[in-house]
């Protein structure tokens, strides 16, 4: 049930004449070449780096000192807002 020979000799003939016969050798040698790479990258066990994971108490304190500078840059812009409105009028 696979490819025989009349149907591979079929896609051949219609590669020779989609390439023409003086770019068929280096059409068919990418080809190679990259059927060779995915069997190479297919073969081989994935590469897990392993990194040290940061310490959580440091994460958790740069997360509690970034909100509490927001909130108090929140604060202060809330207390010059009525100020400025009462430039205005």
């Amino acid at each position: 049930m696979g490819i025989g020979l009349p149907e591979l000799l079929i896609i051949l003939v219609i590669v020779f004449l989609v390439f023409g016969a003086g770019k068929l050798p280096e059409v068919m040698g990418q080809l190679g070449k990259g059927i060779h790479s995915f069997k190479e990258g297919a073969a081989e066990k994935p590469k897990i780096a392993k990194v040290a994971p940061k310490a959580p108490a440091k994460a958790a304190a740069k997360v509690v000192a970034k909100a509490k500078s927001a909130k108090k840059s929140a604060k202060q812009v809330a207390a010059r807002k009525p100020a400025a409105k009462r430039r205005k009028a």
